[in-house]
């Protein structure tokens, strides 16, 4: 975790287990960032489906259960700011997407992005 906070560092890798530590990763990243250093923000997850089940099951329990983040989005309903793929918050906002393909919104302004899953995208060939 200190390594997200270390001037100069420019991207994280983490080659774990599945289940083990990445979504855990990707929240305590997203909640350092929402509460002490807001910026815009992007998830990529494998598909659609998985992007909002991400965020129904891991991204809106975990910001509803840290007082620190719950009172920086609204919980008012029908608010263009908190939507299962949009969490506006000051200064910042967190966007939660699938894949990675022309229009999956992964062309949006994000200072932070966090890729949860193996997309290809280190050109390197998987070991079996």
């Amino acid at each position: 975790m200190l390594a997200v906070t270390e001037p100069g560092v420019r991207k994280l890798t983490a080659v774990v287990a599945t289940q083990l530590l990445k979504s855990t990763l990707i929240e305590n990243i997203v909640g350092f960032h929402m509460d002490l250093d807001p910026c815009p923000m992007l998830i990529v997850q494998p598909k659609d489906s998985a992007a909002l089940q991400f965020s129904k099951e891991r991204i809106a329990p975990f910001i509803k259960a840290t007082p620190a983040l719950r009172g920086l989005i609204s919980s008012k309903t029908r608010n263009a700011g908190d939507t299962v793929d949009y969490k506006a918050f000051p200064g910042g906002f967190l966007g939660i997407v699938g894949g990675i393909y022309p229009g999956c919104g992964a062309h949006q302004l994000a200072q932070r992005q966090k890729i949860d899953g193996d997309f290809g995208l280190s050109g390197r060939k998987r070991r079996h």
